[in-house]
């Protein structure tokens, strides 16, 4: 037993199914990453039933989509039906993992968000944004048709002749790349999501959260969520109530006063913490971005714990 198994154990018994918790907490930002996949897997390895059922609870503000994607695929391999608890918070690189559920289970507050893929530098030209969507590209042409009137066919090379004037061409085709890649990714995921939906159906959706949105940030709220058709539960009050009570749970776990426990991966049989030293005057960033090239996050000492 651990802190939190009671906590899950109420969870638990209210969903009528193994509970896992895959939280990401205060203190420096922390990112779906590639490292994550390991401690997710031992928890799944230690809590799954005969029944191979089980219901994620997920609190993120993203990270690294491969990593994300990887969370998804391991987590498919495994489980026959796997839901998805959002209590508040599930975006960018989140959102992209909630598409591999059998079935979203959300809050009252729950937000996802758009999955265009933002490239960002560590050093922005003079005048420029840190952080570039792919949908930001597709607005560009779309502006100067609205606006200006000018004609794609046109003056299409005059556009793409501007565009390489403010951008590496390299740089243009890995935005491309990165939008390709995750569509792809939509595509593969939506599949348990939209387990009814057509394939056409599938592609309109994956289209409107890779470019359908008009930025990066935007919040989806529950409404929104099912009105795109994934297979969505909402949660009981009192479903809504336990779970936010976990979340709340693991943000409140702390080493001491210099390191805290940015990430919790936990079952009622299970507790693995991410532990983060965090810098003198370090700040979190505002928001973090699905692909990052280049990137000048804070230097931090990390590692994942496994409490026995």
């Amino acid at each position: 037993m651990h802190v939190l198994s009671n906590s899950v154990a109420t969870l638990q018994r209210l969903l009528g199914m193994p509970v896992i918790l895959y939280v990401t907490t205060p203190g420096p930002f922390k990112p779906i990453e590639e490292a994550d996949v390991e401690p997710v897997h031992t928890c799944l390895s230690h809590t799954l039933g005969k029944d191979r059922q089980v219901a994620l609870v997920l609190h993120t503000a993203g990270g690294y989509v491969n990593a994300a994607r990887h969370l998804a695929v391991m987590l498919r391999e495994h489980v026959e039906h796997l839901s998805i608890v959002v209590p508040h918070r599930a975006i960018s690189a989140g959102t992209l993992l909630c598409l591999s559920a059998d079935q979203l289970m959300l809050g009252q507050l729950a937000e996802l968000s758009p999955l265009d893929p933002n490239v960002s530098s560590a050093h922005p030209q003079a005048g420029m944004p840190p952080s570039i969507s792919s949908a930001d590209i597709h607005a560009y042409i779309e502006m100067a048709e609205a606006w200006f009137g000018l004609n794609r066919e046109q003056h299409g090379l005059e556009l793409f002749k501007l565009l390489n004037q403010k951008f590496f061409p390299t740089s243009l085709s890995s935005f491309y790349r990165s939008e390709q890649q995750m569509l792809t990714y939509c595509r593969e995921l939506l599949i348990y999501s939209m387990s009814s939906a057509t394939s056409a159906d599938r592609e309109t959706v994956a289209d409107k959260l890779v470019r359908g949105y008009g930025s990066h940030d935007c919040i989806i709220t529950r409404p929104e969520v099912i009105e795109l058709g994934l297979n969505t539960r909402c949660l009981s009050p009192e479903e809504d109530q336990a779970a936010f009570d976990l979340i709340r749970a693991c943000q409140t776990l702390k080493k001491d006063e210099t390191q805290t426990m940015n990430c919790v991966v936990a079952s009622e049989v299970f507790l693995s913490t991410h532990e983060a030293v965090t810098p003198v005057g370090y700040r979190p960033p505002l928001e973090h971005t699905e692909i990052e090239v280049d990137t000048d996050l804070p230097e931090q000492t990390l590692t994942w714990r496994v409490h026995t």
